[in-house]
């Protein structure tokens, strides 16, 4: 029996194919290759009503699925696509649909489903689109979750929540029980594990600080794509104007934006703010034109958000580094606003960061200064003074 040690360091393929010989041309064939830098697990299914179970059972990261029981004919019953719709109900695992006819099945295509007929390319298009999804990371993408998962849930549930159990107890019977855990578990989903499953999968560096709980990652700012079609606070909207790109970001209140079943939006218009790239900041080019220590500084202030004009947000994926200036605003038509592309939205609790940076911005109350001079010598002599310079007798 293999040493399943052994057998963690391969990609499980599995073969579903009712005809000995095509199974076995397939293993032959895939036997010895490298996907990844990782070899493969090859296990073979005869019985195509029994596919989805073992699919499941066998954790698979990849699936060579026949199309139709018996002799590949038109009018065929077509028992793969059954299948594959079955997996797309009940899970996931990238697909290639292997077949003597491949005629009208254009259809089930996709960057996780692949077509190849037996007849045309056969096993040198096979292991092409194979070697395609692996180099597109959906197998070591889909298998880095699923571990991740299941590491998460074991900690999760053996640890924190047999831990707090008494913490707990009194709400075993109650409904918001179970919301309060799934919440819970999903910062953990977010935050813990991530960066040794990019490292995994991508090769990413590992974190400067791991497990430093004080920095976050840009991706962690953000949604992407957007859940629902109405804007929220905190939506980075992308703006074509005079044949330039603009970036505005969303300051109003949610609740007042949505229009869902028979609701009606509470406004018509929308107050946002511009993002100019950071790349384009005057201060950002002294710098890197010509570096020195008080310039690093004064980029510095902007980056951590010391300036409070300002509000950087990081960039990542294809969305830039951008400078929020709350000075320059615009009311924006509603109907505007939704029709500008959402490159991605703050998540909590970064979109409640910029509103109330924002609002402490715009609520400031000028005050008149205090000689600042006389009073460190007044607290340097150590008696409290009155503005005439005379002594107080305080108790």
């Amino acid at each position: 029996m293999p040493d399943e040690s052994t057998q963690k360091d391969k990609w499980n393929v599995l073969i579903v194919e009712d005809e000995e010989i095509i199974r076995h041309q397939v293993r032959d064939y895939l036997s010895g290759e490298t996907f990844a830098s990782q070899d493969l697990n090859i296990s073979e299914i005869a019985s195509l009503d029994d596919a989805v179970n073992l699919i499941r059972e066998r954790k698979a990261d990849l699936v060579i699925l026949d199309v139709y029981r018996g002799k590949a004919q038109q009018g065929g019953e077509q028992v793969g696509v059954q299948i594959l719709e079955r997996i797309r109900q009940t899970g996931f695992v990238p697909v290639v649909l292997y077949t003597a006819l491949p005629e009208g099945l254009d259809g089930q295509r996709s960057k996780f489903v692949r077509l190849v007929g037996k007849d045309t390319g056969g096993l040198e298009k096979l292991k092409a689109e194979i070697e395609d999804l692996f180099l597109l990371r959906i197998p070591q993408v889909h298998r880095a979750i699923v571990n991740h998962i299941d590491e998460t849930m074991c900690t999760y549930m053996w640890g924190f929540v047999q831990e707090h159990w008494t913490d707990f107890e009194p709400l075993i019977n109650k409904p918001e029980f179970l919301r309060l855990l799934v919440q819970r578990l999903a910062l953990t989903f977010a935050r813990q594990g991530v960066d040794q499953m990019a490292q995994k999968v991508y090769g990413a560096p590992p974190p400067a600080q791991p497990g430093d709980e004080d920095t976050v990652h840009p991706a962690e700012y953000y949604v992407k794509p957007p859940v629902g079609q109405d804007p929220v606070l905190g939506d980075i909207r992308r703006r074509e104007k005079d044949g330039a790109t603009e970036y505005l970001v969303v300051l109003w209140p949610t609740c007042d934006m949505v229009a869902t079943g028979t609701r009606q939006p509470k406004t018509d218009f929308v107050l946002c703010a511009r993002a100019e790239l950071v790349a384009n900041r005057q201060e950002v080019r002294d710098w890197i034109t010509a570096d020195s220590s008080n310039k690093k500084r004064v980029v510095e202030q902007l980056v951590k958000n010391t300036r409070d004009r300002f509000h950087f947000l990081p960039g990542v994926w294809d969305l830039p580094h951008l400078l929020l200036d709350f000075q320059a605003l615009e009311h924006v038509r509603l109907t505007d606003v939704r029709g500008y592309t959402c490159v991605a939205t703050l998540a909590s609790p970064f979109a409640e960061s910029v509103s109330a940076r924002f609002q402490k911005y715009v609520g400031r109350i000028g005050t008149p200064d205090l000689v600042v001079e006389s009073i460190l010598g007044q607290i340097k002599d150590g008696a409290p003074r009155t503005t005439d310079g005379n002594a107080e007798n305080r108790e």
